[in-house]
């Protein structure tokens, strides 16, 4: 399931405002069952359908990924904003049932660096059996997350994340 901030309906393809398409991967599946899944599984992130679906244990889909908004993502405004917007979205997430049950990880992860760090991109990983502050000194790529998520999920790995180090042990998951 996708929830996306400021998309004015569920599946929207243009850019409107704060949102864009070209961030909700949820709109580039070209398999017909997954495009006719479309309209109940990608929604706005207003509204509170996230926080129903945390609310409740077992409602809550097996994979969901949270977008910000342009603004919120610090493509288009200052750090701040996103750390702001973090503030808020995350006890959200750590507080609900679904986290509480032990089932849950939380991936927040940007898909760019500034073009100084070497192509290093944030990530932090929680979970319930993550312990605060790890750190790993092992390099992950974002075919590493696709592997971990995948494996997680008890997917068979994709070939683009079969070469990737796994994040699981790194982050006891």
């Amino acid at each position: 399931r996708m929830f996306a901030q400021n998309m004015p309906g569920p599946c929207y393809r243009k850019n409107s405002g704060d949102y864009a398409p070209r961030h909700n991967p949820a709109l580039y599946y070209t398999a017909a069952a997954v495009a006719a899944a479309c309209a109940g599984s990608d929604l706005p992130l207003a509204g509170g359908s996230l926080a129903r679906a945390l609310a409740a244990p077992g409602t809550l889909a097996h994979y969901v990924m949270v977008i910000p908004n342009l603004c919120n993502d610090e493509h288009d405004c200052p750090v701040a904003n996103g750390d702001l917007w973090l503030s808020r979205a995350v006890p959200q997430i750590l507080h609900s049932a679904a986290y509480r049950s032990g089932t849950t990880a939380l991936f927040i992860t940007y898909d760019e660096d500034d073009h100084l760090e070497g192509n290093r991109v944030y990530t932090v990983v929680v979970s319930p059996s993550t312990r605060p502050h790890t750190v790993s000194s092992m390099p992950f790529t974002h075919a590493s997350l696709l592997r971990t998520s995948e494996q997680l999920l008890g997917l068979p790995v994709l070939p683009a994340a079969r070469s990737a180090a796994s994040m699981r042990s790194a982050f006891n998951l």
